[in-house]
């Protein structure tokens, strides 16, 4: 079987989990027998084709506005158009489409698609080949993927989310089946009236290649309990929530290790409201961390 994994990020363009996710699938694939192929976007504007560990990536110039995945600002109006172009964009959903006649895959796996648009599915699916999609986020409900707003959680879409993703949710009728990395996840699109027409619904849980390392053997702790906290520093993650709590339990008490970057203003506005006692390691092997806590959070 011949799958093509489409993902707005893979390697080496690697923003959070959904990019690992995808390599460690089309990887796994490979392994047992499948033949992979990977579609997804490059800051450039041009087409190329590389090669990672051994998967052919087509890598594919975003035709928009400006690269999305750089940190960097831009007006409330330039913001609006891109978002408006993205919600279906015909251009980005013509290139998928003649790499979907050139590679003849017999299912498409499709991920993120913030770039890529969900014009994809469309495209794909005039072509009559069977597409599988991966919910790792609410890109699906709202623009910015995270379903919050002014820090608090969104109960449901507002009038311009639901405006950006008509066309996406109407477009979700017609996949074939769809993967909620977790209950709660699927179960938030299915609210909404998403997938109401897919026959095939799964929760899958995300999981990772190889053994992990045993626990180290349980010692009575001669200090304060060690905390820790892996993954991406964005707001979404609760980790300014996290350093602040750490004021009212003192060092003697306990520690936090925080693993993981983000953008240079959110990274300064954390450590500068931190205790002392909190300590930001930056990019580091997660196993790293996980031999230095007792708890992870």
């Amino acid at each position: 079987m011949k799958t093509m994994i489409v993902n707005a990020l893979y390697h080496p363009n690697v923003l959070g989990g959904a990019e690992k996710i995808a390599q460690v699938l089309a990887e796994g694939l490979r392994d047992a027998g499948n033949e992979t192929v990977v579609v997804t976007l490059s800051p450039g504007r041009q087409h190329r084709i590389g090669q990672v560990n051994g998967i052919k990536v087509h890598y594919l110039g975003l035709k928009n506005l400006y690269w999305p995945y750089s940190g960097a600002r831009h007006a409330a109006p330039v913001k609006a158009l891109w978002h408006g172009i993205n919600s279906y964009n015909p251009w980005m959903a013509r290139d998928v489409a003649q790499l979907v006649d050139a590679e003849r895959p017999d299912v498409v796996n499709t991920h993120n698609l913030a770039g890529l648009s969900y014009g994809v599915w469309a495209a794909v699916k005039r072509r009559r080949v069977p597409v599988v999609h991966t919910l790792h986020d609410y890109g699906l409900l709202c623009p910015s993927s995270s379903m919050r707003t002014h820090d608090a959680n969104c109960a449901r879409p507002c009038g311009r989310c639901t405006l950006y993703t008509q066309p996406g949710r109407r477009l979700s009728q017609e996949v074939d089946a769809v993967v909620g990395v977790s209950r709660h996840t699927l179960d938030r699109h299915l609210d909404q009236g998403c997938f109401s027409r897919t026959p095939r619904r799964h929760v899958i849980y995300n999981g990772l290649p190889g053994v992990a390392a045993p626990p180290a053997a349980a010692t009575p702790s001669a200090g304060p309990l060690r905390l820790g906290f892996v993954g991406r520093l964005i707001p979404d993650k609760g980790i300014r929530n996290l350093v602040a709590h750490l004021h009212e339990w003192p060092a003697t008490q306990c520690t936090l290790v925080v693993a993981g970057k983000g953008t240079a203003d959110f990274e300064r506005t954390l450590r500068e409201a931190a205790p002392a006692h909190v300590r930001f390691l930056g990019h580091v092997d997660p196993q790293a961390v996980y031999r230095a806590v007792d708890v992870l959070i």
